[in-house]
């Protein structure tokens, strides 16, 4: 730039915009590539790390007292419901809550189950199932569960066999 252009009332103006343009013009390329890739590596850790942390965190249920029973009947498949169960509630308590719930007419034929891992426990009167949940998702590896009100003595695939059974008979 010439020193005449500078005098004018508008050399201001006119220095900055030829040193920003000059700027731009000598900006490297690979500069801003490494820059752009740092921090693309560092959203995408960032994001990670809210993915992964985010899966170890209780869902709000948790938290709220409430357990998610499902309810398998040999003829009807299988349904759940959310149940509001406190703390000091026990499986006993959750099983005629899940009576009424799911209007079974013998409910001494029933009981709360824990299916974890491909297998089943039932669970004793005197547990407390709230505590069982609280205990699995206290685990570093957490484990997928359900809990599942169904009949005692059925089995738990009863449904495929008892078809697998009839056609044979026939």
């Amino acid at each position: 730039m010439t020193s005449v252009l500078v005098i004018f009332t508008g050399g201001y103006y006119l220095t900055s915009a030829y040193g920003a343009l000059s700027l731009i013009k000598n900006f490297q390329e690979e500069q801003a590539a490494r820059l752009l890739c740092s921090e693309a590596r560092n959203t995408l850790r960032q994001w990670h790390k809210r993915r992964t942390t985010s899966r170890t965190i209780p869902s709000v249920d948790d938290f709220q007292n409430y357990l998610r029973v499902a309810f398998q009947e040999i003829n009807s498949g299988c349904t759940g419901k959310t149940l509001l169960v406190r703390p000091y509630i026990t499986t006993e308590d959750v099983c005629q809550l899940c009576a009424e719930k799911f209007k079974v007419d013998n409910p001494e034929n029933f009981s709360l189950f824990l299916f974890i891992d491909d297998t089943w426990q039932q669970l004793t009167e005197d547990t407390y199932p709230q505590k069982i949940k609280a205990e699995l998702h206290s685990r570093p590896q957490p484990q997928v569960f359900h809990f599942v009100y169904k009949r005692i003595n059925s089995d738990p695939y009863g449904a495929i066999f008892q078809n697998d059974n009839r056609d044979q008979n026939t």
